[in-house]
This record gives C-alpha cells, structure tokens and sequence, in this order.
C-alpha cells in the first residue's frame, strides 16, 4: 500500500516498465521474424564476403538485430491497429470520428479515482482529465509491487501479442511479393540474396495467416485495454482505503458524511443502475466498475470495497446461477461489523435452495423481500441524517 505522501515515483516506475517492455518485448517478436523468414525464405545471403572473425559474435549480432527488428514490428504493428481502429470508426460511427472523448476517460472509476487524487493532492488539479499517460504514471506509483507485476503482465501480454500478429501480417505480405522482386532485373541482386527460396503461393495459408493476425491484434486490444484499466481501479481502492483511515480517526461525528454501501449481487440484469439512480445521497461502491477479469485481482477489488463501505446490499436474485461470491461477501461484511440488508428472491423461489441459504439470512441485519423495499429502507435510513 502507498503511503500518504504524494506519488513521486511515477517516473521511476515507467522508467522500469518501458526497460521491461523494451528489451524482452523487442528482442522476441524481433527474434520471430528472422524464425519466420528463414524457414519460409531461406537464409539471406549478403553480398561479399564477412571476415571469418564476424562468426564469434554472431548469436549477439543477431540478439541486436532481433532487438532493432523489434523496434520496427512494434511500430509497423501500432500503425496497423491505429489504421484497423480508423477503419471500424468509420463503419460503426464510434466516439472516435465523431471527436467524442476516449471511453476510458469517461469511465466511471477513472473520473472517481482523479476525483479522489485531487482530494489528496490538489496540486493535481492542473493536468488535465484527458492526459491519459500523466494520471495512469500517478495511478501505477499507488500500487504495491505485487498489483504493479499484474499490470506489466497485462502489458507484456499486449506486446506480444502485438508483435506476434504484426511479424505473421509481414510475412504474408513478403511471401506476397517475393516473386514480384525477383522478375524484375533493377532489384537484383537484392532480391535473391533477400528470398533465396521462394515457396510457391497458397491462397489457403495467406488466408489463415490473415485470421490468425486478426485474432492477436483482438487479444493485443483486450490486454492492452486491461493494461491501462487496472491501475484505476486499483489505486482508486487503496486511495480509498486511505481515506477510510483517515476518517476513521477523526473527530468528526459519522452523521456529517455520506453514508457508503457496496452493491453485492449477478452482473447480468443492470439492477445496480436502479440501485444508483434511487440512491443519491449515498456513495456506491459499483463492483461493475473495475473491469478485472484476474480471479485474484477482482477478488481484492471487491472484498477492499465492501470494507470501505457501511453498507452491504446483498441481491441474490432468482435467476443467480450460484450466489457463492455474494456469501463471501455478505460473510466477509458480517465479520467486519458492516449493517447488511439482503434480499433472497432465490430462496423464496425455491424451497430446495431455501434449505441452504439460512447463514446469509442469519447474517443480514434486514432482509427485505424484494429489490424495491430495500429501496424503501435504505431511503428511510437516509432520511433520518
């Protein structure tokens, strides 16, 4: 957990993010390239001849060409996906050709968590909410070594698998002109030093090499987006969790603060927008939010925000398939002291399930019968502040 003093080491920690990406995510794609092209061309022969002493340093020769090479698919790669974005912008009038701000700066934990930063230190105030970079650097120098290697996982995931997608997209376009190099007399004897064998066309594996890229350029999108997400959500939990010590030991009466509540439940019927929109005078910790998919990760996500919050609203709705993250938490709130209200429509819908379930009951200081009159309640309980 970061302390209370402000983030300065955002520098330092991309300073050892970009060594990191840079070396090993340079030197691997790099390294495929001259895989690929060797075992689809051949061995380039250079024109005239090297002194024999060149042999001794060829496996470093070749680590720097890999490292070059590297340099060059990540560029090649970040083109092809700026002109695939530009392309789908087109065809799905997204936010993007309309000038509209990127979804990630408008998302509710990046807004929540500048929020919070300027809270602690208001001379963050004067960058700007779009500067992307500058508050993902705050966000990473919050993090503990351990969340941070989750964040440069998500990122070498990425580049990889954009290095990966970019070399197979290469080697299809050089099978593609290979021949067009070779009959034409002004390109040698370039040409045949650069495809000693050229392997005859096969509109087959052009086509599967083009899905396949499809495919790692998809998987770069995802982890790349991962990459950039998580250290809001993340930070934005340990500010939070701060803030909670802070409060915790101050004088002020709890009647003066709003009160918080954490939003237990399925993911899948939108109830928690109901929830927010009926609830204004209290703060929601929205597990929907933090966009993790790491079983660990969204595990200390949400286990964080029901320790922060007063309140549990617990809905295990009928159509839940299981409810077993729901009683981690509802048991998790029990042992901290939190109030909990729970609503059990799965239980009243199945007497079997009934069987099973009386602990959450047990649990829960108010157990409504549906959504709607838990409403009612925490209404009432606002009101009496």
């Amino acid at each position: 957990m970061a302390d209370d003093k402000s983030p300065k080491a955002g520098d330092l920690v991309t300073t050892v993010e970009r060594f990191f990406l840079d070396i090993i995510g340079s030197i691997i794609p790099g390294g495929l390239l001259i895989a690929g092209w060797t075992l689809l061309f051949g061995v380039p022969a250079m024109p005239g001849k090297w002194p024999s002493s060149f042999s001794h340093g060829l496996d470093w020769a070749l680590v720097a060409l890999a490292y070059v090479l590297g340099h060059f698919i990540s560029s090649i790669g970040q083109k092809l996906t700026k002109i695939g974005s530009s392309i789908n912008a087109a065809l799905t009038r997204s936010s993007k050709s309309t000038g509209e701000p990127d979804p990630i700066t408008t998302s509710p934990t990046y807004v929540a968590f500048l929020r919070r930063a300027v809270d602690r230190w208001p001379s963050y105030a004067t960058i700007p909410a779009g500067e992307l970079h500058d508050w993902r650097n705050i966000a990473m120098s919050l993090l503990t070594p351990d969340q941070n290697h989750t964040v440069y996982r998500f990122m070498f995931i990425s580049l990889m698998s954009l290095g990966v997608g970019t070399v197979v997209v290469l080697l299809a376009a050089a099978w593609l002109i290979a021949k067009w190099a070779l009959s034409f007399s002004f390109l040698q004897p370039w040409g045949s030093s650069l495809f000693p064998q050229v392997p005859a066309l096969d509109l087959g594996v052009l086509a599967l090499a083009v899905i396949t890229a499809y495919f790692f350029f998809d998987r770069r999108a995802e982890f790349y987006s991962r990459a950039v997400r998580t250290p809001f959500s993340i930070a934005l939990v340990n500010l939070e969790m701060q803030k909670e010590k802070t409060e915790t030991s101050a004088t002020a009466p709890q009647s003066l603060r709003k009160r918080t509540i954490y939003l237990a439940g399925g993911m899948r019927s939108d109830w928690q927008a109901k929830v927010i929109a009926e609830l204004p005078d209290w703060d929601v910790v929205d597990p929907r939010s933090h966009h993790l998919a790491d079983e660990r990760q969204y595990t200390y996500w949400d286990l964080q925000g029901v320790r922060k919050s007063d309140w549990v609203l617990a809905f295990l709705e009928a159509s839940n398939p299981g409810g077993y993250n729901l009683a981690v938490e509802v048991g998790f709130a029990k042992a901290l002291g939190r109030k909990i209200v729970l609503v059990d429509e799965k239980s009243s819908a199945d007497s079997t399930v009934q069987k099973y379930t009386g602990m959450l009951r047990v649990c829960a200081d108010v157990t409504p019968k549906t959504l709607d009159d838990a409403l009612t309640f925490l209404k009432r309980v606002s009101s009496l502040e």
